[in-house]
């Protein structure tokens, strides 16, 4: 049996297959997530209560791995266009910060239906620490934990 059997996408679509797939999930729908060992119930990320404290570590944390990132891919453009000599130089930087443009428009979704798969995915790439969520309740931690080691199975979308 797969580890992932069925995944419904932004656009509406579902993917059934055994490759690469990305978790960007509408909240509004029902998933069917497996993981090899043991099952994780997305459903319930819709129904969790956020208290204000727990509002503002999100908030927090959020805003902190975007400005962390974004820090990243300035300092890399910076290096990029110091070294560029040619209009294909100029050309490259462009299609560079277009990819990451679209990258960080479709990981950060600050909605409290997305923020746990959004924490998840943060903390799989190492952009976010475990005990920057301290402060969560256990099941939110429990649940962005899970999908971090979900993530783990899902190989990266190709470029």
């Amino acid at each position: 049996m797969p580890c992932l059997r069925r995944l419904k996408h932004l656009d509406g679509t579902q993917d059934e297959s055994h490759g690469a797939v990305e978790l960007r999930i509408v909240a509004s729908l029902s998933l069917d997530l497996h993981h090899c060992n043991g099952a994780i119930e997305m459903s319930a990320v819709h129904d969790l209560k956020w208290s204000t404290s727990e509002k503002k570590l999100a908030r927090a944390v959020f805003d902190a791995a975007l400005k962390r990132e974004c820090a990243s891919i300035l300092c890399e453009f910076k290096m990029r266009a110091s070294e560029a000599r040619t209009t294909q130089d100029m050309w490259d930087i462009e299609d560079y910060l277009t990819r990451q443009r679209r990258d960080i428009d479709s990981k950060y979704d600050y909605r409290y239906s997305q923020i746990l798969l959004v924490f998840g995915r943060l903390l799989r790439e190492g952009r976010i620490e475990e005990c920057e969520l301290h402060g969560l309740s256990p099941e939110k931690l429990s649940q962005v934990q899970q999908i971090a080691s979900l993530n783990e199975l899902i190989p990266p979308p190709i470029r």
